[in-house]
């Protein structure tokens, strides 16, 4: 199995979500069966079983975490490698395994913001991501990690120095966070007027891990922050950023603990003048929260 072929399974299967889009979104599933259960969920278990079996022919005998995996039937399709438990209290994963996520960004997709929306599937080997592939439904684009050790993007295999942006000075960027459901008000001053919003970043308060972090390796954010992350939804792009050269790091400055579902909150940074800033307008919270 080569990158080619899963990449081409990726552009198909996006054309699939994106061709069906109106039946995946429609409630067509009782929600009292499983807590947000609905046909939206349909399109991660589709994007899950069309992918994830043939990265697992890539990364032979390694174990899957996967989102929907109790729910998606991909198991059924790779048998003999190991289904690892996605629950949050899991603080024990393998040194390596693959994270996948169906689809990143569901609510978004169901309201046909196909630019937030991403399919992503990552590779942690000894304990760090070193590989990943990533497709956002509104790009045409695949990126990927394997060119010359830098991240790159099929469709004419373009190197990463070949599509990020430039990159602007810090006063005059944007700072990106998720929803922000673990933490409180002075976390959300990571995203305040200090920071102007570049053109084209239309949704900065809330964006999806993958397009997020994606971001900030195209040069559209200076900095991602998640605070209700798990861990399929960093694998992917942080083995990108790390390809790049780019920070992710613990919000208290450490390093991420890749064998935890649950993960802290994590920035996602262009370079160590962002990452200071992003903890300076963070200071307050990491005083009273964490006692650093």
């Amino acid at each position: 199995m080569d990158l080619h072929t899963i990449t081409n399974v990726f552009r198909d299967t996006g054309k699939v979500l994106l061709d069906d889009w109106e039946k995946l979104t429609d409630i067509a599933t009782e929600k009292e069966n499983r807590e947000g259960a609905s046909s939206v969920l349909h399109a991660d278990w589709i994007a899950e079983r069309a992918y994830v079996p043939l990265l697992s022919q890539l990364w032979p005998g390694v174990p899957v975490l996967c989102e929907e995996a109790g729910t998606s039937g991909v198991a059924d399709l790779i048998p003999g490698v190991s289904i690892l438990d996605h629950e949050d209290n899991v603080t024990d994963l393998p040194s390596t395994f693959m994270s996948a996520d169906g689809v990143d960004g569901s609510a978004l997709y169901a309201n046909g913001v196909f630019t937030l929306v991403s399919m992503m599937a990552g590779l942690v080997k000894d304990g760090k991501p070193q590989a990943s592939v990533l497709m956002v439904l509104g790009e045409k684009e695949i990126y990927h990690t394997g060119i010359n050790g830098k991240p790159g993007v099929f469709y004419g295999e373009r190197s990463y120095e070949e599509w990020r942006l430039p990159i602007r000075p810090l006063k005059q960027s944007l700072i990106g966070t998720d929803d922000n459901k673990s933490v409180d008000a002075n976390f959300r001053r990571l995203v305040i007027t200090k920071l102007l919003g570049s053109d084209g970043t239309r949704y900065p308060l809330n964006v999806p891990s993958g397009s997020g972090a994606l971001s900030v390796l195209k040069g559209n954010l200076a900095a991602y922050v998640t605070s209700n992350a798990r861990n399929w939804d960093l694998v992917a792009t942080a083995a990108l950023c790390n390809a790049a050269g780019l920070i992710v790091r613990c919000l208290d400055g450490s390093e991420v603990p890749w064998n935890v579902v649950r993960m802290p909150p994590v920035v996602f940074a262009r370079d160590e003048e962002t990452f200071a800033y992003v903890q300076d307008v963070a200071k307050d919270w990491l005083l009273t929260e964490r006692g650093i």
